[in-house]
């Protein structure tokens, strides 16, 4: 799956907390890539209201269920999205 990943941004590596849009504009300049052709992934609707800020940032975003075991899978469904024809 991280072939499909052209990088991962982290709060905690940059001393931020999520909702925190900064971290949009952080990802954002890393990449080089504008808002609405970047996909924010998140996994959990309580910590990941971040993706409401994305949205209003002009991002999609993909909100995840989150995993309630260590045999779940969630992943196949982003590497679906992305590997949809247009």
């Amino acid at each position: 799956m991280a072939e499909h990943v052209d990088a991962f941004v982290l709060s905690s590596e940059h001393g931020l907390h999520k909702p925190d849009p900064r971290i949009f504009s952080i990802a954002l300049h890393r990449l080089g890539t504008a808002a609405e052709d970047t996909l924010m992934v998140g996994d959990r609707s309580a910590c990941d209201g971040a993706a409401v800020e994305a949205v209003e940032a002009g991002m999609p975003s993909l909100l995840l269920p989150p995993l309630r075991s260590v045999h779940d899978h969630r992943l196949h469904l982003v590497e679906a999205l992305v590997a949809a024809p247009d």
